[in-house]
């Protein structure tokens, strides 16, 4: 499991990630920190937001809000912010996660082939 999702380098992945979506202009840069932070403790405290984005209170939920929306974070309205990862970005996320859908997978650990064996 951890070599099929490398968390030792979900940080660079995720940072790459915003990156790309920056020079698309559909995220911000300065939300990197915001995601990474909320990838390395599970969640963030909504009133940390505008130090890590460096950014006023106002501005920083401008911010915030196109992660709530593609479903990167999620949290109550005062609730802290925590991370969530769509299947949508599974894959950009955790490339190793699942076979690709042109590849037919057919090896079967021994143990499930012997569960599924009929007496």
């Amino acid at each position: 499991m951890q070599k099929l999702l490398a968390p030792e380098a979900l940080s660079r992945r995720v940072r790459e990630f915003i990156a790309a979506e920056a020079a698309s202009d559909r995220l911000d840069l300065r939300v990197a920190t915001l995601l990474d932070t909320a990838v390395l403790f599970g969640e963030v405290p909504r009133g940390d937001v505008p130090a890590l984005v460096g950014t006023s209170d106002r501005q920083a939920r401008r911010l915030v809000k196109p992660l709530v929306d593609r479903g990167l974070l999620v949290g109550a309205k005062d609730a802290p912010l925590r991370v969530a990862f769509p299947l949508g970005q599974s894959e950009r996320l955790f490339p190793h996660l699942w076979a690709p859908s042109d590849v037919a997978t057919t090896v079967m650990l021994p143990e499930i082939e012997e569960a599924l064996r009929v007496p």
